[in-house]
């Protein structure tokens, strides 16, 4: 009795993400990873019914971003509601990142570079994950994307927790002002907008992790309706 108490107390409020963060970012990863390595030699199978329901699910793999962009977000309040020093905060997100960006990335880039398939400019662009949003190379997009919403966290945290309490209107008004600017980048840069619609089309996803970690972080209730919605 008392561990069906237990699970039902953990099934009745936003905790539950924060229990099953890792769980959920597997998820998010192998959909992911899924969706990038969904050959054409699937099609040889394409007349089994069961193959063509999971090629569909497959498809929507791009959702696995969202999944852990919302993760991201939520992830942060945490870290920075403990310790809201914005210095330490860009200290710890830099060290996290950019040590495996040299490890992994950095010997390729020197051999091209050396192979002089890339110019010094090209090297120093990518190393610093900026090249991305200086002329749309996607190569490592995800990481330019989420060390942007990194530096972003801070100001997005105060501009939705600092207020008079109405933190659903400050994330909606938020959510809202990146969605006009994304079709104000699209009308005025149509060349821009393609060439990091990408990323720039996964802010909200962000602003909404962001909004929620204060919900989870609080262990705050939600009803079965916002299975239905969060599915949805």
């Amino acid at each position: 009795m008392k561990i069906r108490d237990s699970f039902s107390a953990k099934k009745s409020n936003y905790n539950l993400v924060s229990i099953y963060r890792n769980e959920l970012y597997g998820i998010s990863i192998l959909w992911i990873m899924l969706f990038h390595g969904y050959l054409c030699e699937v099609s040889y199978f394409q007349n089994l019914p069961i193959i063509n329901y999971v090629g569909r699910f497959i498809q929507y793999g791009n959702m696995g971003c969202e999944v852990f962009i919302i993760l991201s977000g939520i992830c942060l309040y945490f870290s920075f509601h403990n310790k809201p020093d914005i210095r330490s905060f860009f200290k710890k997100r830099i060290l996290r990142v950019f040590p495996s960006i040299l490890l992994i990335c950095g010997p390729y880039w020197g051999w091209m570079l050396i192979h002089q398939e890339i110019s010094l400019s090209d090297f120093v662009t990518r190393l610093f994950t900026i090249r991305f949003w200086a002329v749309g190379d996607q190569q490592i997009w995800f990481i330019s994307f989420i060390l942007l919403c990194y530096f972003l966290y801070p100001y997005i945290y105060y501009c939705i927790f600092s207020g008079s309490g109405k933190t659903k209107i400050s994330a909606i008004c938020l959510t809202i002002l990146a969605i006009v600017l994304t079709f104000a980048i699209r009308q005025e840069y149509p060349a821009i907008y393609e060439n990091i619609e990408i990323a720039i089309t996964r802010f909200p996803a962000f602003i909404l992790g962001c909004f929620l970690g204060k919900y989870v972080y609080e262990k705050k209730e939600f009803s079965t309706l916002w299975w239905f919605v969060w599915i949805t």
